[in-house]
């Protein structure tokens, strides 16, 4: 993080070295009479000395029919929306950037899109950066000169390191709450209790329910993807206390006072466990160098995993607290949520996989005997996730559970990694040695029946029953499955 001094260092910086197509333009819109400044993320990352490769600039000065023009001759040109006079210029070397007018937005009703948006070009600096969320991201740069314009003071939160928002508009637009816990996680800074309060009151005012799964997908993603490891657990906490798990996630907010057996999980009821458990895996996909796919998903099935102990937990007579069968109980709950917060398929299909089967690892290994058609079965029912997969999630599992009695946890993780790697399963499921071409292959060698020549309902008959005996591996290769398949009576089979 760089101190205050270098901040001012960088205030009395030359201009920065932007890319020569970008330089270009920048030249032809001020020649125009226009004041292009470089504003948002790219500034405040500038500032903390970070890379930044998304490039957003607002021109003072030109109205968009001109604006349009200049863009028109340095690349391909794509309107964003019209009313909001935002632009999507491809330059000639391939770079995408933004390019804006100044404008203001009027309230026309409750939720993320009630606004009615009017481009203003002659719109003061210190209006433009009043109408922006946060004050760390309402600093301009004027490329030409390397000065930086700071209306609202944010180049000092940035000093000492506070989310700050700018003023009374930040209420109008509920996304922006979420986009306040997303960069506490994100730089390590604290946010200010008069923030946190707005926060609060949109929460209570159930406006964050108004937001499109899309973008409550997008604030989630770089919570768990750019935030630091060491601050999810924070900032998880602080979405709890200020109402947003309550508003968002009513399933997650049914945990809190759900007891767990203190001789294995004295950390706390399920809520807690919940979000130590996603903030061990967001440590370990950084650890483990996750692409970021695979790290939405693991974070996503982290949140969701225990989800089913609100209607699986029971308190014995003896003291004992249980929760069999949570893993399934979660199915619905965690449905209904990711219904709420993504149309991804795979990101659902995946997440669910990843729950219902969590408990696995430790039923395997704890189990008197496991065949390798056990392990072979769980592959596939992880598929298009992957056992590899599913002991990082129980891993994060452990990890965040902190026994009573002192002893260790069982490492069931381990124990499945190691199994799945030897019988070659670990990172997806068996490949079927025999498809649908062999079956015809074979027909029309006069092997099979002719019937055979042709596909149809019969052939997935053959196929799952072949597919079943290789998993419980009665062949270990593709002509061990061609013997196999002359051995059986296929008439019997398909009818």
């Amino acid at each position: 993080m760089m101190s205050y001094h270098d901040l001012h260092m960088i205030q009395s910086a030359s201009p920065p070295i932007l890319p020569a197509t970008v330089l270009d333009l920048i030249h032809s819109l001020a020649s125009a009479g226009g004041r292009p400044l470089l504003v948002g993320g790219w500034v405040r990352d500038r500032l903390l000395g970070l890379d930044s490769k998304d490039l957003d600039i607002e021109v003072f000065g030109l109205p968009i029919n001109k604006l349009q023009k200049i863009c028109r001759n340095h690349g391909r040109l794509m309107m964003v929306g019209a009313a909001f006079a935002v632009l999507k210029l491809t330059l000639s070397d391939g770079l995408t950037i933004d390019i804006s007018i100044p404008r203001r937005e009027t309230v026309t009703g409750l939720g993320h899109k009630e606004f009615a948006v009017h481009a203003d070009p002659f719109m003061s600096i210190k209006d433009a950066a009043n109408r922006r969320d946060l004050t760390i991201n309402a600093i301009s740069m004027d490329p030409l000169t390397g000065e930086f314009l700071d209306p609202v003071n944010g180049i000092g939160d940035l000093h000492q390191k506070v989310i700050r928002h700018i003023g009374p508009r930040f209420a109008e637009d509920p996304l922006r709450v979420l986009r306040v816990y997303q960069f506490e996680a994100r730089f390590g800074f604290d946010v200010v209790p008069e923030t946190r309060h707005v926060c609060r009151e949109i929460a209570e005012s159930g406006l964050l329910t108004t937001l499109p799964k899309e973008r409550i997908e997008e604030e989630l993603r770089k919570l768990f993807l750019r935030g630091l490891p060491e601050m999810i657990l924070k900032t998880l906490h602080h979405m709890w206390e200020d109402g947003v798990v309550k508003t968002l996630f009513p399933e997650l907010a049914e945990l809190e006072h759900v007891p767990q057996d203190p001789k294995y999980h004295s950390e706390g009821d399920v809520l807690e466990h919940t979000f130590r458990t996603v903030s061990e895996a967001v440590k370990i996909s950084v650890r483990d160098g996750l692409e970021p796919e695979e790290a939405w998903h693991l974070s996503i099935a982290a949140l969701l995993h225990d989800i089913g102990k609100k209607s699986a937990t029971s308190i014995h007579d003896d003291g004992r607290i249980t929760a069999y069968g949570h893993d399934e109980a979660g199915m619905q709950p965690a449905e209904n949520l990711l219904t709420r917060i993504t149309a991804n398929t795979r990101t659902r299909d995946i997440t669910l996989r990843l729950v219902r089967n969590h408990m696995r690892p430790l039923q395997l290994a704890t189990a008197d005997k496991v065949s390798d058609s056990a392990i072979r079965r769980l592959a596939l029912a992880l598929s298009p996730s992957s056992i590899d997969m599913l002991c990082r999630l129980v891993e994060a599992d452990t990890m965040a559970s902190i026994r009573g009695d002192g002893k260790s946890h069982e490492n069931a993780h381990v124990f499945l990694s190691e199994r799945a790697r030897h019988i070659g399963v670990r990172n997806s499921a068996p490949e079927p040695f025999i498809h649908g071409r062999d079956l015809m292959e074979l027909a029309a060698q006069g092997l099979i029946s002719d019937r055979f020549l042709k596909g149809g309902p019969h052939f997935s008959k053959v196929l799952n029953q072949v597919y079943q005996s290789q998993l419980d591996g009665l062949f270990e290769n593709r002509s061990g499955a061609l013997q196999y398949l002359k051995s059986i009576d296929l008439d019997a089979l398909t009818g």
